[in-house]
C-alpha cells in the first residue's frame, strides 16, 4: 500500500523521513498535525516522529477527567510511545467557582476566548475538587485504579515525575502550608499505590520537573515514608530496576511531633531501590539548615548500602562529619559524583572531610555549594568562585586532577568570612501550633480572592 502511494507522490512526499523531520522540527502540535493531514503518504511517513515528539512525554493531573484521558491513551495505539509521565496536580485554586461565575468574564469577548475561559474555569474546578477530596480523605482509593490501569498500559514507561505546577522550592511556599504539604503527601501515596498495583518497572522516579532549584517540584513530609514492612517488600520488587531517585522531603514538618523512627522510614524507602545509581535528596529547601535533617543522614549512614551508587547529591541538609564520611566510604568503590549544596557541617571540619574525599574516593565530579561549618561560612578565596567549589575532571577545560583540586581546597579555604547562625525553618500550620500531636487534620476553608 505504501509503495502504491509513492508512485503518484509529490516532491515533498518523496523526501526521506529524516529530511521531513528536520523541516518540521520547529512546528507545534497543531500545525504539524495539519501538515500530516495533507496526504496519506505524509501521514504514514511522519507518524513515528509525531509519536516520539508529542507522545513520548505525557503530562497529567490526578483529577477524574485527567485520569480518564490517561486511561484512554494507555489503551490506544500510542501507548507504547509513552516513556515519561509527568504527574502535575495544582495547589488549590484560590477563586471559588461561584465567584468565577459572578464575574462578567465573557462580556465583549469572542467565542474563542469564551471557550478558553470556560475551559480554564473547568480545569480549576477539577483541581479544586481534587484538593478537597484528598484533604477530606475521600476518593483516594477510587483514583488508584485508573492510574494503575494507565501505568500498566504504558508498557515502555521508564520515568515518572511528580511535581506541583508553579511551585518552586526557592520561594519557600511549599514548606509553609501544612494543607499543601499534606496534599502532596496523599498524592505521593496514591502514585506509589498505583505503581505497586500496575506492575510497572521504572528506571527513574523524580519529585522535580527538571531541576529542583529552578523548576516546579513536590515536597513530601517525612512521615509519608513511614511505610509498613510488607509494603516496603512489595516496593523493593517494583523498584528493582530503578536507577535514579530524586526525593524532596520536608524534614521540619510538624516540628518535634513525629512518629518514632521516622528517619529510618526514609532510609528504608531508599534502600528498597537496591539498584540505584543516582540518589538526590533535597531537604527543606535551600538555606533552611534544619536540625531535623541530622537524623536522616545518620540513618542513611547506618543502614543504607547501594552497591551501584555512582551519583550522590544532597541539598539543604545539616550533618555530622562522621555520618557523611561513613556513607560515602561505604560506596567508595562506585561513587564518582558528589554534590553538597547549602549544607551545614554541624560537628567535625570540612578540612578533615575533604581529606577523606581526596584519599578514599575516586571522584570525577565534585561540587560544594555555599557550605557552612557550624555558624561560619566556608569560602575558597583562591578559586574562581569563593562561595562554591566545582571540579569536573571529565570537562576538557579542567586542567586539574581531582586530587590536586581537593588539595588546593583543603589548604586554601577560609572559615568565618561571614556568619549565618542556625535558624530553624518553621512551617505555617494553618491552624495548629508547631508541636501539635501527629497527625493533625486541617479544616480546608475556601480562600478569599
Amino acid at each position: 500500500m505504501h509503495t502504491r502511494l509513492s508512485i503518484m507522490a509529490s516532491f515533498i512526499e518523496r523526501l526521506p523521513a529524516e529530511l521531513l523531520d528536520l523541516i518540521t522540527a520547529n512546528l507545534e502540535a497543531t500545525p504539524y498535525g495539519s501538515f500530516r493531514l495533507a496526504s496519506r503518504l505524509l501521514y504514514l511517513t511522519t507518524l513515528p516522529e509525531f509519536r516520539r515528539r508529542f507522545f513520548s512525554t505525557i503530562k497529567s493531573s490526578l483529577n477524574s477527567s485527567s485520569l480518564t484521558m490517561l486511561v484512554e491513551l494507555s489503551q490506544s495505539h500510542l501507548a507504547g510511545t509513552v516513556k515519561e509521565l509527568c504527574i502535575q496536580p495544582r495547589r488549590r485554586p484560590k477563586l471559588p467557582l461561584a465567584k468565577t461565575r459572578e464575574k462578567p468574564f465573557f462580556r465583549g469577548k469572542s467565542e474563542f476566548l469564551k471557550a478558553q475561559e470556560i475551559a480554564k474555569a473547568s480545569k480549576e474546578n477539577a483541581e479544586r475538587e481534587l484538593f478537597d477530596d484528598f484533604m477530606n480523605g475521600t476518593s483516594l482509593e477510587l483514583r488508584v485504579a485508573p492510574l494503575s490501569t494507565a501505568l500498566h498500559g504504558f508498557f515502555n514507561l521508564t520515568l515518572i515525575r511528580f511535581y506541583l505546577i508553579d511551585s518552586l522550592a526557592v520561594q519557600g511556599q511549599m514548606f509553609k502550608k501544612s494543607s499543601c504539604i499534606e496534599f502532596q503527601s496523599r498524592c505521593f501515596r496514591l502514585i506509589l499505590d498505583a505503581i505497586l498495583t500496575s506492575g510497572v518497572k521504572l528506571e527513574e522516579f523524580s519529585m522535580a520537573e527538571i531541576d529542583f532549584m529552578r523548576d516546579s517540584c513536590a515536597i513530601v513530609p517525612h512521615h509519608a515514608f513511614k511505610l509498613p514492612t510488607p509494603y516496603l517488600v512489595t516496593l523493593s520488587d517494583a523498584f528493582h530496576r530503578l536507577q535514579s531517585l530524586n526525593l524532596c522531603i520536608s524534614a521540619t514538618y510538624n516540628g518535634t511531633a513525629r512518629l518514632p523512627g521516622w528517619e529510618d522510614g526514609i532510609s528504608q524507602f531508599i534502600s528498597a531501590a537496591s539498584e540505584l545509581e543516582s540518589l538526590s535528596l533535597h531537604l527543606d529547601g535551600p538555606g533552611a539548615y534544619s536540625r531535623f535533617t541530622l537524623p536522616i543522614m545518620d540513618s542513611l549512614a547506618r543502614s543504607t548500602i547501594l552497591p551501584k551508587l555512582k551519583t550522590f547529591q544532597i541539598q539543604g541538609s545539616m550533618f555530622h562529619e562522621h555520618d557523611l564520611a561513613r556513607f560515602v566510604l561505604q560506596h567508595s568503590a562506585t561513587l564518582s559524583d558528589v554534590s553538597l549544596a547549602y549544607s551545614r557541617l554541624q560537628n567535625g571540619s570540612w578540612k578533615s572531610l575533604l581529606t577523606t574525599f581526596r584519599e578514599s574516593l575516586n571522584l570525577q565530579r565534585f561540587s560544594l555549594i555555599f557550605p557552612m561549618q557550624g555558624d561560619d561560612r566556608l569560602t575558597f578565596p583562591d578559586f574562581d568562585n569563593m562561595w562554591c567549589l566545582y571540579v569536573d575532571t571529565t570537562d576538557q577545560e579542567e586542567d586539574r586532577t581531582m586530587y590536586d583540586a581537593l588539595t588546593m581546597a583543603i589548604e586554601h579555604h577560609e572559615i568565618g568570612f561571614e556568619q549565618d547562625p542556625e535558624c530553624e525553618a518553621h512551617y505555617d500550620s494553618d491552624k495548629d501550633p508547631p508541636d501539635a500531636p501527629w497527625p493533625t487534620h486541617h479544616q480546608i476553608e475556601s480562600e478569599s480572592e
